[in-house]
This record gives C-alpha cells, sequence and structure tokens, in this order.
C-alpha cells in the first residue's frame, strides 16, 4: 500500500486515531466505530481528486489493517453509485496494493435494482472477491465497526 500518496495529498481530511468517523453528505451517512482506536485516512476523492471520469465522495483506509472502504453517499441511483465507485477503484487501486477493497454505498431513497442479475453488479462483486473485500449497502445510515 502507497501510504505516502494519500498522507501527502491535499485531499487527505482526516488522519488521526479518532473513536468515530462519521461522513455524511446528502442526508446519508457512514459512522466509523473505531474502539481500538487505529489510525484512520478519509480522503475526499469526488471534489478534490483529478481524474477523468465520475468519482465516488470518499476513501477511507485503515493501514493497520490493510482495509480500504470506497465511499458513496447517493440519492437512489445505484447502479450510478457502482459506476462511480468503479471507476474511482480504476484510477486508485495501484496505490491501494495488498489492501483488502471494500464497498460501502449509502442511499436517501431505496431504489435498488435485482443486485443477483445485474452486471455492472456481478462484475463488482466478482472484483471485490479477489481483492478480499465486500459491498454493503444500506438507506440513509450505515456503521462499520472496525
Amino acid at each position: 500500500m502507497n501510504l505516502d500518496f494519500f498522507q501527502k495529498s491535499c485531499c487527505l481530511k482526516v488522519s488521526d486515531c479518532r473513536k468515530k468517523l462519521t461522513i455524511a453528505e446528502k442526508k446519508c451517512q457512514i459512522v466509523f466505530l473505531n474502539n481500538a482506536q487505529k489510525l484512520l485516512l478519509k480522503i475526499e476523492i469526488d471534489k478534490c481528486m483529478s481524474f477523468s471520469g465520475k468519482r465516488c465522495d470518499f476513501l477511507v483506509i485503515i493501514p493497520e489493517d490493510y482495509n480500504s472502504f470506497f465511499i458513496e453517499l447517493k440519492g437512489c441511483d445505484f447502479i450510478e453509485a457502482i459506476r462511480q465507485i468503479d471507476n474511482s477503484m480504476n484510477n486508485l487501486l495501484d496505490d491501494l496494493k495488498n489492501s483488502k477493497i471494500n464497498v460501502r454505498i449509502i442511499l436517501t431513497k431505496v431504489n435498488v435494482p435485482d443486485i443477483q442479475n445485474n452486471p455492472l453488479i456481478l462484475k463488482l462483486k466478482k472484483r471485490l472477491n479477489t481483492l478480499k473485500g465486500n459491498l454493503r449497502y444500506k438507506t440513509i445510515k450505515m456503521t462499520e465497526i472496525i
């Protein structure tokens, strides 16, 4: 994992061991409960990083666990959230080598298509499986225990 790239970036918004990290936008939020007080890095991707295509909102990295979370806080377009995450992963995975890659999507409204059959979602789930991570989604609020 190339932590220097993220730690020296102006897009780094949090780099500390706080017990609770809350990321909120568009009436959605994800809360990371960090009782072990591990180092957390919160990187703003959408409004800060410059690469082509649509981007997800944030990336949270827990270096001690080699764990990374691509985060999208979205209205109701689940498929668009998948596209944004996929493009962000394509642009940042080289700097996250050996990290477990997880995806978290928080929606304001429930409008989730049949994930069993959607080719974009199946492709992402297969990719995450090879990266030792997973996809979780929820409406309004999600809690992630580290």
